[in-house]
């Protein structure tokens, strides 16, 4: 007698999203009774190779390696060795990254871009130039928690997170050598005017 009894169910996969948004994950599973062994149940492949053929389609996740294996297991129970059928299934999961590519990656490198453009400004224009620099670093500090408030509480570091930070860092120093540069130039001015006064007072 051969039976098909459709079953849903929930599994779940170890997962490490430190390679998110580009990151997949692998799923091993095995289907067997734990009641009835072989001789009164036995898992067959409706196809062989498996193939996954599911029209259900996921924005967040794809499928990408799929294989299936008919197996057997003995166990010993009660003295004896009872041999079970059972069909071990391995799948891989792969993220599609268009959503943080677009709503992270992006606009990071926008962000950043619009900091490293403040270089051209003129030193007459200071406060823009230091508005600009500003403005970026917040932004960058919103963008990154607005970013991670879409995942779960991960506890290790990402690429996703390096790469905000690391752009977050560079905007940062970006301020710290505009503030550098602007103390160091008003320095000189003084001490021109300076050498200048007493140049003056001299040749009186």
């Amino acid at each position: 007698l051969k039976t098909k009894i459709p079953q849903s169910g929930t599994v779940r996969c170890p997962m490490n999203f430190e390679k998110i948004p580009f990151d997949s994950h692998t799923c091993n599973l095995t289907f067997a009774s734990p009641v009835y062994d072989e001789a009164l149940v036995v898992y067959t492949l409706a196809s062989n190779p498996a193939v996954y053929n599911s029209t259900e389609e996921n924005g967040e996740w794809r499928i990408g390696t799929f294989n299936a294996t008919q197996s057997s297991r003995v166990v010993l129970l009660s003295g004896r060795n009872l041999t079970y059928s059972s069909v071990d299934v391995f799948f891989e999961i792969e993220r599609r990254p268009f959503y943080f590519v677009t709503e992270g990656l992006i606009p990071t490198l926008l962000f950043w871009f619009i900091s490293y453009v403040g270089f051209f400004i003129s030193w007459t224009s200071s406060s823009a130039r230091a508005a600009i620099h500003m403005s970026a670093i917040l932004i960058l500090v919103n963008h990154f928690r607005r970013v991670y408030s879409n995942l779960p509480v991960i506890s290790y570091r990402t690429w996703l997170g390096q790469y905000i930070v690391a752009h977050l860092a560079v905007t940062s120093l970006h301020m710290i050598s505009f503030a550098g540069a602007w103390y160091s130039n008003e320095k000189i001015q003084q001490y021109k005017k300076t050498a200048l006064r007493e140049f003056a007072n001299a040749i009186t």
